[in-house]
C-alpha cells in the first residue's frame, strides 16, 4: 500500500485513520478531536513529491481544481468534491493504484456521473507530519504556497514525502503555517506521549519562537517539527478530548491510551469555501483599510475591496 496524502473515496468507506469517512452526503465527516471545522482555507493547486533516490518525483499534481483545506485541533483535512471538473490530473486510489480521472473533452454529465457517491479526500494528522514550510507570493510568477512533510511507513523503504498546496493570494502563508504548527503542538502536549528532557526542550523553543522570517524569492521558510511519527503510527495515544488552544507550556501528559477504531463524529464542515479563520494579531493591525478606508477588516484582507490588512511589524 502507498499513502499519497489525496485518494477518490466513496461515503462508507472504511478510511480512517489514513483518509476521512465521508457520510452519505459525501461530505466529510467530523471527529471529535477535530473541535470543530470551522472556515476553510480556499486552494486552487496542489501537489504531492515522494523522494526517490537524491531527489523528489511528483506523484500527482492538480490543475484548476477548488479545493477546501481545514486546519482542525487533530489534523489538515483536504475536500475536493467536483474533481473531475476542469483540467484533469493523475493521482491515486484507495491502495497506491493509479487513477487518470477525466480529460477536458469529458462532458460535466459524464464527469458528474463518474463522480457520484465519491470525493478527493485527504487528511495529514497531526503526529504524522515532520515539517511545515511557507512561501509567500513574491510576484508574478509565483504562488502562495503552504508545505507539509511527512513519512510514508505504508512502504518498507519509508520514503520521505510531502504535499503543497496554492492558498488565495491575499490569505499569509507564513500565518497559515504557523498556525498549523501551533495545532500540532497542542495536539503533541495532550496527546500523553511521553517526550525526554531534549523533546521537551525543542518543542518550547518552537512554541514561543513567533512567526518566522519570510524567505527569498523562489525559496522556502521551515517550521521543523522536533520529533514525529511515520504514517500511520501515533495513533495509540490520543488527547482526552480536543486539544485547547493556542498551546500553552509544556505540562506533565493528560492524554488516554486506546486502541485506533473508528472516531466518534459530530457534524459535517461547511461546504463553502471562505478564508480560514485564524488566530487575531492585535499590534500593529489598522482600524480602517488603506485602500477605501472601510472598517471591515477581516483578517488579511478588507471584505469591502479586497485589498490586504498591512500589519506593521514595527
Amino acid at each position: 500500500m502507498t499513502y499519497n496524502v489525496l485518494a477518490v473515496c466513496e461515503n462508507g468507506e472504511e478510511t480512517f485513520p489514513l483518509y476521512p469517512v465521508l457520510n452519505d452526503d459525501i461530505l466529510v465527516t467530523g471527529e471529535v478531536l477535530d473541535g470543530g471545522f470551522g472556515e476553510p482555507i480556499q486552494v486552487s493547486r496542489v501537489v504531492i513529491r515522494r523522494r526517490v533516490g537524491n531527489g523528489y518525483k511528483t506523484v500527482m499534481e492538480t490543475k484548476d481544481l477548488a479545493f477546501q483545506v481545514w486546519i482542525t485541533a487533530s489534523r489538515v483535512v483536504f475536500y475536493c468534491k467536483k474533481f473531475e471538473k476542469g483540467g484533469g490530473w493523475v493521482g491515486w486510489g484507495l491502495g497506491g493504484l493509479a487513477v487518470a480521472v477525466v480529460a477536458n473533452s469529458v462532458s460535466h454529465a459524464i464527469a458528474a456521473k463518474r463522480r457520484k457517491g465519491k470525493a478527493l479526500v485527504g487528511n495529514l494528522r497531526y503526529p504524522w507530519i515532520s515539517n511545515v514550510m511557507f512561501s509567500p507570493r513574491a510576484g508574478f510568477g509565483t504562488e502562495n504556497d503552504v508545505r507539509i512533510s511527512f513519512v510514508d511507513g505504508t512502504e518498507d523503504s519509508r520514503p520521505e514525502c510531502d504535499i503543497t498546496f496554492s492558498i488565495e493570494r491575499y490569505n499569509d502563508a507564513n500565518r497559515v503555517a504557523r498556525h498549523i504548527v501551533d495545532r500540532i503542538i497542542a495536539y503533541r502536549y495532550a496527546s500523553g506521549e511521553e517526550m525526554d528532557a531534549d523533546e521537551q526542550r525543542q518543542f518550547e523553543e518552537l512554541r514561543t519562537s513567533g512567526l518566522a522570517s519570510a524567505p527569498q524569492k523562489g525559496r522556502l521558510t521551515s517550521y521543523r517539527i522536533p520529533s514525529s511519527w511515520r504514517v500511520p503510527l501515533g495513533m495509540t495515544t490520543v488527547p482526552a478530548a480536543a486539544p485547547t488552544f493556542p498551546p500553552g507550556a509544556y505540562t506533565p501528559s493528560s492524554g488516554i491510551v486506546t486502541e485506533p477504531v473508528d472516531p466518534p463524529v459530530t457534524d459535517h464542515p461547511t461546504t463553502e469555501p471562505t478564508a480560514q479563520e485564524l488566530p487575531a494579531t492585535t499590534a500593529g493591525r489598522p482600524e480602517f483599510c488603506e485602500n477605501c478606508g472601510s472598517a471591515e477588516l477581516g483578517e488579511n484582507f478588507c471584505t469591502e475591496c479586497g485589498g490586504p490588512v498591512v500589519i506593521s511589524t514595527t
